[in-house]
């Protein structure tokens, strides 16, 4: 009966966040797991700050980060930054200042940010929504659920991750992990992963 009904929970998620055109099965494993950045990658809601020096028409105050990845600068119009580090950002902007502007010199920061969430559902104490930050690995987003109940197959943890158009099933065994002894790199949860704890 627990199994329906967290096949009946995953049906109920991929409704309201809407269908994938292809799935890959768990041998296929997506590009994502073996990337971790090194840096905090912004992303939708995220709050920067773009100033150029002595250039206040081009100096941003506080600026969010809108739903499509982008923000706008004058002169430069929409500038896609979700995914990009400040430094990265900064070295974006540099380069297309360089049209309008004789050396600019571009400071960007990040000054809030807004963590996305990964969905646990099945066998765990508080299933739900989770927030995490960046490079939160699978033994840490169990650890804010509270662990498993007393029903959990632990060896039996899936995520399931979209990227693109693809749908990536991805096979977790806790206790290999928590013993270190699992054969698959460390493994990293994305934004709007779920994950999937059955009996």
């Amino acid at each position: 009966m627990k199994s329906v009904l967290v096949r009946s929970a995953i049906a109920a998620l991929w409704f309201l966040t809407a269908g994938c055109e292809h799935f890959r099965g768990e041998d296929a494993i997506p590009p994502s797991v073996m990337a971790v950045a090194d840096e905090y990658r912004v992303g939708p809601s995220d709050v920067l700050s773009v100033s150029v020096w002595k250039q206040p028409d081009l100096t941003l105050g506080l600026t969010p980060i809108r739903p499509d990845g982008k923000i706008s600068l004058p002169l430069l119009g929409d500038i896609d930054v979700e995914g990009l580090t400040a430094l990265e950002i900064n070295e974006v902007i540099t380069e297309r200042l360089k049209e309008f502007v004789s050396d600019p010199e571009v400071t960007v920061a990040v000054v809030q940010v807004n963590y996305p969430v990964v969905f646990l559902i099945g066998e765990i104490n508080r299933p739900g929504p989770i927030p995490i930050r960046q490079n939160t690995t699978m033994l840490q987003v169990i650890s804010m659920a509270g662990g498993f109940t007393p029903f959990a197959d632990k060896d039996d943890v899936h995520i399931i991750r979209r990227e693109g158009d693809m749908e990536y099933r991805i096979r977790f065994d806790y206790d290999e992990a928590l013993k270190g002894k699992a054969t698959k790199p460390t493994l990293y949860v994305k934004p709007g992963d779920v994950i999937v704890v059955e009996d």
